[in-house]
């Protein structure tokens, strides 16, 4: 893993999700008979799963563990370990009536560490620590009940620290530092007690997002800027929910798609060639799409404060429910197509 972008806005992360559970260890409890339920838990069986290949199931195990089965449901309950096709580790733990308890240890598919959390019930608690595939220590962070909390440092590959920032009950309160390649602070204290403002530096210094906050969250115009330094988007935020007009823009400059928002909600899309022509309008109709649903990550693949840069300007709102007329033009500005929808379902189709 080697990690492109910081992320420097609080997280909401969704826990493991496969069957069985090592990515969704979090199971809800129902009421029942609790000496039943121990019987069985007693009466512990052990399962292993093999790899598909080539449409055929191989002999490499793919996962091992104990589980016990009540009321039709199986709960994991003991050590659990993943392997990669070639039988290296991919990650191992311990359960406990279906959920992560204790350490929990991830590996790349070199053979070197990935992450190691801790967990209490199902949730993040405690000293989190992620590396790089080269087995340099990447992120050194803390938890509380799932929560960001407390000091949160980010290195270079090469052991610098790039990051150092202050979490409070998964709210970013404090950005101390951002150092570029050679140790020098890029910014200083730009974020105090949850106000100023928050930013993203690429490995070579440069600025990739800037990022208004008031009380821990984004609040203001959010820029985000190209690897090469050219303006890629503008997205406004109230309390941390998109509101307002979203630009996106081409390399030259001209507006590539406008995308209006209502508290996280999608109304309104219009899409530009380069020249600056209207080529796409679409109008939505919810569903609500949050910033919560857009970062939602798997911790085997990533780092829990890297690589949201895609997740924080993410456009999958758009996927919402068509409602009205999208219309579709030629090069030349006239109506190439008008397809109109209520509630999603076509209900008129004209073609010029």
């Amino acid at each position: 893993m080697t990690p492109k972008y910081i992320l420097i806005l609080p997280l909401l992360l969704a826990l493991f999700s496969c069957n069985p559970q090592p990515t969704n260890p979090n199971m809800d409890y129902i009421d029942f008979d609790m000496e039943g339920y121990k019987a069985q838990r007693d009466s512990l069986k052990t399962k292993i799963e093999y790899h598909i290949i080539d449409g055929k199931e191989s002999k490499v195990p793919s996962q091992i563990y104990s589980y016990f089965l009540f009321r039709g449901r199986e709960y994991n309950h003991g050590d659990y370990t993943a392997f990669f096709q070639d039988s290296l580790i991919r990650e191992k733990g311990y359960y406990e009536d279906g959920s992560i308890e204790g350490e929990y240890i991830t590996y790349h598919k070199n053979g070197e560490l990935s992450t190691i959390g801790h967990y209490r019930e199902g949730k993040l608690h405690g000293p989190y620590k992620s590396f790089y595939d080269t087995g340099a220590k990447f992120e050194e962070i803390n938890f509380a009940d799932d929560q960001l909390d407390g000091e949160a440092l980010v290195y270079f590959q090469y052991g610098t620290l790039k990051r150092k920032a202050i979490y409070q009950a998964g709210k970013l309160w404090n950005l101390i530092v951002i150092n570029d390649s050679t140790g020098a602070p890029l910014v200083e204290n730009s974020l105090i007690e949850g106000n100023g403002i928050d930013y993203a530096y690429d490995d070579k210094g440069q600025k990739l997002l800037e990022i208004p906050m008031k009380d821990g969250e984004a609040h203001g115009l959010t820029i985000s800027y190209n690897p090469a330094g050219w303006i890629e988007s503008k997205v406004p935020f109230e309390q941390d929910k998109k509101h307002g007009e979203m630009l996106l823009f081409h390399e030259n400059g001209q507006v590539a798609k406008k995308i209006q928002w209502f508290q996280d909600i999608v109304i309104d899309l219009k899409q530009y060639n380069e020249a600056g022509t209207l080529i796409w309008e679409v109008p939505y109709k919810g569903p609500p799409f949050t910033y919560a649903d857009s970062v939602k990550l798997n911790l085997f693949d990533h780092g829990p404060i890297s690589d949201l840069f895609d997740a924080l300007l993410s456009t999958d709102g758009t996927k919402g429910i068509k409602d009205g007329c999208v219309k579709h033009y030629f090069e030349d500005g006239k109506i190439k197509e008008i397809i109109c929808y209520t509630e999603g379902i076509v209900d008129s189709l004209r073609k010029e």
